[in-house]
């Protein structure tokens, strides 16, 4: 998953860092590093807490959800302190980066995305928190859309009207 994750920072961020002349090119691949922990920090934490808002917040890429800016504002931080990047640079690339790649992250129809919800959530949970990962997925599918037959969870009778449809 980290690796998937790492491909889309490093798609999004080649405009938006690589190209970006206030970021020295010897700390490009670093800072892309940076972007792509910063997000899998965000991501772990709200599933290890079983935080379905705050992970549908992040999964929508919500510039304006509590846990977007966190992850955005820690990345900001991040890369100040370690790669002396200017404070307003640092934020104009996590404004940017930061909502972009989380909003690439889940195989929807025509979107390209390279995870799918239940792949993420066993990456981030460890894949051995079998009841809570269920949970989880069943919670945030539901809060995502996926919830095709309106019973409050996320299971083959969706998957039957996804794809009748």
């Amino acid at each position: 998953m980290l690796q998937e994750l790492m491909n889309m920072v490093r798609q999004f961020g080649h405009q938006t860092v690589v190209e970006n002349p206030e970021v020295p090119n010897e700390h490009n691949e670093d800072v892309m590093r940076q972007a792509g922990d910063s997000i899998y920090s965000g991501l772990q934490q709200s599933a290890n807490d079983n935080d379905t808002e705050s992970m549908e917040g992040l999964l929508r890429g919500e510039q304006s959800h509590p846990a977007v800016e966190k992850v955005q504002h820690n990345f900001a931080d991040n890369i100040v302190q370690k790669f002396g990047i200017n404070s307003g640079v640092a934020q104009g690339l996590s404004a940017s980066l930061i909502p972009s790649v989380l909003r690439s992250l889940l195989r929807r129809p025509g979107t390209g995305g390279a995870l799918s919800l239940s792949s993420l959530i066993s990456s981030l949970t460890g894949g051995n928190q079998q009841v809570k990962q269920n949970g989880l997925l069943g919670t945030l599918g539901a809060k995502l859309g996926l919830d095709k037959d309106g019973d409050g969870d996320v299971d083959l009778a969706d998957l039957t009207r996804m794809v009748r449809k």
